[in-house]
């Protein structure tokens, strides 16, 4: 089925998502609505319309027909907002029940304990009391004990990749929604796009954290390049003070494997003159 393309200029648009956003923001301060609450106030650093973005869609768009794909857990904020998308729309058991369909998370879940992001995970796991789930090994803080604690309100199939994503091979089929929330180096974004794109279904979503970001400057050349080639084709933006998601929808022509590595082999992604 081919998901009609949203406008984000249609006044009703904005109407419906604004409704919804307050209906949130209602149930969270009065409501006794807990999976509402889980997803809402889980520890992470995407905002409220980040949430509601990533909640909207596996409860709206998500069809069963592939894997749902994340590089870069953190703490689960993510993987939670996709949870109480799929309860909310009553797809969670048939995901669960399909051997076809599973949540694979690729993170390492440990950071160097002198990084400037230990302050962050840190800070986030002292304000939500989940400190204690954090463990210290040698020069490492690994927070994987937090993100367990985090997901497990929910009963969902998963598997955990604890791996370096150029380590990353893949392996378990088709993918029907991708979401990169990890550093944006071209090495990363190379080994992703090389192993994983190619296996998004077609009209699969692909989703990109931090899009606007100095730092993102090699996933930005890369999704230019896929734009200008028309691989993939932009939906949907959700922007904030402090992050950007940009979702784009697959197009059949990246089903072609020979397309990336063209891509890949003969573009210098830094370069982006190559891509005017």
């Amino acid at each position: 089925m081919k998901l009609d393309k949203i406008d984000n200029s249609s006044s009703l648009e904005k109407i419906k998502r604004s409704l919804i956003i307050q209906f949130f923001k209602f149930q969270n301060k009065f409501g006794k609505y807990s999976l509402t609450k889980s997803f809402i106030n889980a520890p992470g650093m995407i905002d409220f319309n980040e949430r509601i973005n990533l909640y909207e869609l596996t409860k709206n768009h998500y069809n069963g027909h592939g894997h749902i794909v994340e590089f870069g857990a953190f703490f689960g904020s993510s993987i939670s907002c996709f949870l109480a998308g799929l309860s909310h729309g009553k797809k969670l058991d048939k995901f669960n029940n399909n051997h076809e369909t599973n949540f694979h998370i690729f993170d390492i879940f440990k950071t160097p304990k002198d990084s400037y992001f230990a302050r962050f995970v840190e800070k986030i796991s002292s304000e939500h009391n989940l400190d204690n789930f954090l463990s210290y090994e040698s020069d490492w803080i690994n927070f994987y004990g937090v993100f367990e604690e985090v997901v497990s309100k929910y009963k969902f199939s998963k598997e955990v990749h604890t791996m370096l994503i150029n380590d990353m091979q893949w392996s378990y089929g088709n993918i029907e929604i991708l979401h990169l929330d990890l550093s944006k180096d071209w090495s990363q974004s190379k080994t992703i796009a090389e192993r994983a794109f190619i296996h998004v279904i077609q009209d699969g979503h692909i989703l990109f954290q931090d899009f606007v970001y100095h730092w993102s400057s090699d996933l930005i050349s890369m999704i230019g390049y896929l734009i200008k080639n028309k691989n993939i084709e932009a939906l949907y933006t959700t922007s904030s003070d402090n992050e950007d998601i940009f979702r784009f929808v697959l197009n059949g022509d990246c089903k072609k494997k020979e397309i990336i590595d063209n891509f890949l082999v003969k573009y210098d992604i830094r370069d982006c003159k190559k891509l005017k």
